[in-house]
């Protein structure tokens, strides 16, 4: 059993070590999948921010067009350009000069503009191309996608269309809940330069999202964890896309990133960690249904194994006690045989030295003649009916056993003092005066006894039993049919 136990010990180890990885390699290839799909989805947001930008870089493309062919006057072609630059997320155009002088709407009227050269990309007036790039709007002091596109004729004083492309139009981004409810977006210049954020109104202001001119360095006084800012610096530097985690005392963010094909722009969305960890749960959960599926069968398969070996245990034990109580019986008559009477008083002298204790040997008077007159069945029968008297006359703690062929031993446990012993000794002696044997035929048996008393007589099994039988040889002297204690004269 202790070899089933220590087997059963070390396999339980090993399949819950098992389950334990299994659960920890499944968890956290989850979160790489899970955290791979995020950055997946992320540029397929910077692709739709592109194309917003893209439609409305080709709207500026054909406004110039239609301008530049046009014949139409300045507030007319302004009035057109905006009209349908409102459906494109234009909210205001200018018709500028290569000086800088231009004219937009202002309420509905023509107004006069200078535009600063130092806000711009000095090639917007250098290059025949649309240039498209986000600034800080200084005609309206809010940033922008400005889109600047050269008009095609050079016989009229203006030659630039400028269209400011309200970058507020991206609030969609945290309406779509994509990356959760409280998601942040951050768009970053090549410079680490925040020049937009996007949050959602009905959550609290993140301090992680804001217009800086080093993000980066917010980061960091808002984390205090440079390490992990540098991480996230060296990751979108790279332009590949990723997700690195960041927080501040409140709050912990994963930043996932992806870079935009123009303007080395890059859409940085900072969700809450704990909605990526939801989402890594949900993916888990079946994965995590198997190993508690698998931890409840062990544990029952356990139960079972351990309820088995108790009840094979219980069973076994009491087959061998019933063995050893038949090996200690005598069939006969149902009290212990020799050995296991000699076993069992020797044991209880050893356990009690102090106490008293009487020793009885009873011979069966004229068992020999019984056997020849009435047969050796109605012998057996005497011998039976003896047995079974002798242990409904006596306790269960006393020691009574057939020790030969019509002789019996009895030790009565516990004697208290030499009252307990003379009226012990008067009842075994009564016992014989009225017992009777046969079931038609009532036949009288007597028997001779001798009687030693522990450790008086002797402290050990071997000298007592000497001065019991040598009490038995006084009484057989005196006539039979008596009892005669050890020291006792024929």
């Amino acid at each position: 059993m202790k070899q089933w136990w220590i087997s059963a010990g070390a396999l339980l180890i090993v399949v819950f070590s098992l389950l334990i990885w299994f659960s920890k390699v499944g968890r956290a290839k989850e979160q790489s999948e899970v955290e791979a799909s995020m950055v997946q989805q992320m540029k397929l947001t910077t692709l739709q921010v592109e194309k917003e930008f893209n439609n409305a870089l080709t709207y500026a493309e054909t406004a110039a067009l239609c301008i530049a062919q046009g014949e139409t006057d300045t507030e007319t072609a302004l009035k057109m350009a905006l009209a349908a630059g409102h459906r494109r997320g234009i909210y205001d155009v200018v018709l500028c000069n290569a000086d800088g002088m231009g004219y937009h709407l202002q309420e509905n009227k023509v107004e006069t503009v200078t535009i600063s050269e130092d806000i711009y990309v000095a090639s917007a007036y250098s290059e025949q191309e649309a240039i498209l790039y986000i600034a800080q709007d200084e005609l309206h002091e809010r940033s922008s996608v400005i889109i600047v596109v050269p008009l095609d004729y050079r016989d009229k004083e203006a030659q630039y269309l400028i269209c400011y492309y309200d970058i507020a139009d991206l609030q969609w981004l945290v309406t779509d809940r994509i990356f959760g409810s409280d998601v942040f977006f951050v768009l970053l210049n090549n410079t680490g330069e925040s020049i937009s954020v996007v949050q959602n109104n009905n959550t609290w202001q993140n301090p992680m999202c804001k217009i800086s001119d080093d993000y980066f360095s917010l980061l960091k006084d808002v984390t205090g964890d440079a390490e992990a800012v540098q991480k996230l610096q060296a990751g979108i530097q790279e332009r590949n896309g990723g997700i690195s985690y960041l927080s501040n005392v409140v709050d912990e963010r994963a930043f996932v990133y992806a870079p935009m094909d123009f303007g080395e722009f890059t859409l940085v969305a900072g969700m809450s960690s704990a909605y990526l960890h939801r989402q890594v749960n949900e993916e888990w959960s079946s994965g995590n249904t198997v190993v508690m599926g698998l931890t409840i069968t062990f544990i029952l398969f356990m139960v079972i194994f351990l309820v088995i070996n108790i009840v094979n245990r219980v069973k076994a034990r009491n087959k061998h006690r019933d063995l050893e109580e038949k090996a200690d019986t005598d069939l006969l008559t149902g009290l212990y045989n020799k050995i296991s009477t000699e076993r069992r008083i020797k044991d209880y002298m050893a356990a009690h030295p102090g106490e008293q204790g009487l020793l009885f040997i009873l011979d069966v008077d004229n068992f020999k003649k019984i056997n020849d007159t009435m047969g050796h069945a109605f012998g057996d029968e005497v011998l039976r009916t003896l047995g079974t008297s002798i242990r409904s006359e006596f306790r269960a703690s006393d020691i009574l056993g057939r020790t030969g062929g019509d002789e019996f031993t009895l030790f009565l446990c516990n004697m208290k003092d030499e009252d307990v012993i003379k009226m012990e000794a008067e009842k075994v002696e009564r016992f014989f005066k009225n017992f009777r044997a046969g079931t038609y035929t009532k036949y009288s048996v007597t028997a001779s006894i001798g009687c030693a008393v522990f450790s008086r007589d002797g402290d050990n099994f071997e000298d007592l039993y000497k001065a019991a039988d040598n009490a038995l040889y006084v009484a057989k002297k005196r006539g039979k049919n008596q009892l005669a204690f050890y020291g006792e004269k024929v």
